[in-house]
């Protein structure tokens, strides 16, 4: 195999192993004991690995400046003590290596960037809450978009021509009450917008009745204001709608003294 295609396959080498994202998981410490001394073994042999690990360290110290916090009081003990015990233990062609780092580590710490440089397990967990946001927004995206599409598909429903809207007033205690129906006959779909729903004491709500030849049949319980559906079978058969003001919940019969809002079906007001 002659120079060039030697050249070739290593420079494939390095670039596989730089797109790999194994530098960028030793220098936050997210590697095994395996992995480290593989990584290790390309940055002794590769300058191009050489220079981007500096690189990556040179980021990872600029992190640590820009969000530095004050280390704890007996921090520069532990790495002395830390770079006293590596020493003792490291064979001799890796001794050197780990002194010079842990120099480096221990002045960071005096200069009070230790602290967070040490702390990979913190910076690992900022990458993960940065992650989950990310994927909260998303959710977020599809949630929105689904609502829009509701949104347009209400809208709709609300402004086509043969959608018969009723608006039921009423006042409690001089404060406005405003529910407004909306009927499609031909699509087979009702529902109630609440605009204004005066607040009533502890145990009661509003509720929502239709006439059906002469009884009084339950369409919906109002206490929010938020959009309902209610029955089209109903209101085809229906000669009126009615709310009254019944115990928390619905009652099964309507109070009929409790009338609060009436409104005849068939006639757009």
């Amino acid at each position: 195999m002659d120079f060039n295609n030697i050249m070739k396959i290593e420079n494939q080498h390095i670039e596989e192993f730089l797109q790999s994202g194994l530098l960028d998981r030793y220098v936050i410490g997210d590697t095994t004991d395996a992995e480290n001394v593989e990584i290790e073994n390309m940055i002794a042999q590769h300058q191009e690995i050489q220079t981007a690990y500096d690189k990556l360290q040179e980021e990872l110290f600029l992190y640590a400046q820009t969000n530095a916090v004050t280390p704890p009081y007996d921090l520069k003990e532990q790495i002395v003590n830390k770079v006293l015990k590596r020493e003792e233990s490291v064979n001799s062609n890796h001794e050197n290596w780990l002194s010079i780092a842990a120099v480096i580590v221990a002045l960071l710490a005096l200069s009070g960037l230790g602290y967070l440089y040490q702390q990979n397990t913190g910076l690992k967990q900022e990458i993960v809450e940065t992650t989950t946001q990310f994927e909260n927004l998303e959710r977020d995206y599809e949630l929105n978009d689904t609502q829009k599409r509701i949104l347009e598909m209400r809208l709709a429903f609300i402004e086509a021509g043969d959608t018969e809207k009723y608006l039921m007033r009423g006042y409690i205690k001089e404060e406005p009450l405003r529910v407004i129906a909306y009927y499609n006959q031909p699509a087979g779909k009702a529902q109630i917008e609440i605009a204004a729903l005066p607040a009533l004491e502890k145990g009661k709500d509003y509720q929502l009745w239709a006439d059906v030849d002469g009884e009084m049949v339950s369409l919906a319980v109002l206490n929010d204001l938020k959009p309902k559906t209610i029955s089209a079978e109903i209101l085809k058969k229906a000669s009126d709608l009615n709310i009254t003001i019944e115990k928390a919940g619905g009652s099964k019969h309507a109070s009929v003294e409790n009338l609060v809002s009436s409104i005849p079906l068939n006639t757009i007001p």
